[in-house]
């Protein structure tokens, strides 16, 4: 565990230094934070004031959830560099915030309790991803909302996948991207399904990275980010449907047990 916790610190520290600031979620940067950014919005328990988001530096998300429902946000992250980038992105943006330096998987870790919980991207990267969600559950009051996010690397996805970026599926757990797996997920930590299911569509900016040297792989890497943009375009936006169902954001929102 330790091992792993340094490599993720070795990885996200550089990352977040000088990184550009302020960053807040608005829905326009892709048809996943769309969809998501609604699921909190249908999803949000009445009188809800305090949200945690767990591997949430530089706060982006959490930024937006703020200034749309009025909760005191906070932030758990693994980087000190990551927790200093969310510092100054809540100073950037006039948000009186709470930032957490800390190891989700460390029992140890005491944080108060939040009305809602959630991570995105960020499970599926650790070495037991429904370990992980279950650690999420501690920090969520009772009857509270806990709320994870994957992107999915299933079918039509994983295969672009393996053809453009194959270190994609290396790093990813793509068992927890199957939400045919979760119920048993809900019955080990006594979650209650609001939502399960696979939003906002095909994303070709999930493609975002090339290791394929072929030319028929560069040459669909540059179809891709025509795709990106045409799909912005009302005519052209049906296209997010090809594929199936699994191409979109794996996304679970629960009430967890009173």
């Amino acid at each position: 565990m330790t091992d792993q916790r340094d490599e993720a610190i070795a990885y996200w520290d550089p990352f977040w230094h000088d990184y550009q600031l302020p960053r807040e979620i608005t829905g326009h940067e892709s048809v996943h934070a769309h969809a998501i950014l609604e699921a909190f919005e249908r999803f949000r328990p009445l009188g809800a004031e305090t949200v945690l988001e767990v591997g949430g530096a530089p706060g982006q998300y959490t930024a937006a959830l703020a200034h749309r429902f009025g909760y005191r946000p906070s932030v758990l992250d693994i980087s000190a560099a990551g927790c200093a980038a969310t510092r100054r992105n809540f100073e950037l943006l006039g948000i009186d915030g709470d930032v957490f330096e800390g190891d989700l998987l460390d029992p140890s870790l005491d944080l108060p309790r939040f009305d809602v919980v959630y991570s995105l991207g960020v499970v599926e990267e650790l070495p037991d991803p429904f370990e992980a969600i279950g650690a999420q559950v501690r920090f969520v009051r009772p009857g509270g909302v806990l709320v994870f996010g994957v992107p999915s690397l299933l079918g039509l996805n994983g295969r672009i996948a393996a053809r453009l970026s194959p270190s994609l599926l290396e790093t990813m757990d793509a068992r927890v991207m199957d939400v045919d797996r979760w119920p048993l997920l809900e019955q080990r930590y006594g979650l209650r399904p609001l939502f399960t299911g696979y939003v906002g569509g095909f994303e070709p900016a999930m493609f975002w990275q090339l290791e394929s040297r072929r030319l028929r792989d560069r040459t669909l890497f540059i179809a891709l980010k025509a795709a990106r943009r045409a799909m912005k375009v009302p005519p052209f936006t049906y296209l997010r449907a090809l594929g199936g169902s699994r191409v979109g954001y794996a996304l679970g929102v629960y009430s967890t047990p009173e």
